[in-house]
């Protein structure tokens, strides 16, 4: 089974301060610190030049070491809060995010 980079990319609400996303995302982290299978969680603002991003700004990416490993953490219950708090901060509520799973392939 291959790992998984977890990817989740947001608009953020124009009433949202940059400390507002930062608690949540430290809630993401200290989850992705307790789970078998979690690590490297990395959050931030988009800095492509393109201008492609079509509003979504923010976002964060959590490697799973697989496929039960992420199952694990859609069903953790602080994993649901967290995602319940971040759909408040979003622009759009669920429609104004995205999650996308890509299989790490070894070369």
């Amino acid at each position: 089974m291959p790992q998984i980079e977890h990817c989740v990319f947001f608009k953020r609400a124009i009433k949202v301060s940059d400390n507002e996303i930062a608690k949540v995302m430290e809630k993401l982290a200290s989850i992705t610190e307790r789970l078998n299978g979690a690590s490297n969680f990395r959050s931030g603002t988009n800095i492509s030049p393109e201008g492609l991003h079509q509003n979504f700004l923010d976002g964060f990416i959590i490697q799973f070491d697989d496929v039960a490993a992420r199952d694990a953490y859609l069903v953790d219950d602080e994993h649901k809060l967290a995602g319940a708090m971040l759909v408040e901060l979003i622009n759009g509520g669920v429609d104004g995010l995205i999650v996308f799973d890509l299989p790490i392939i070894s070369a």
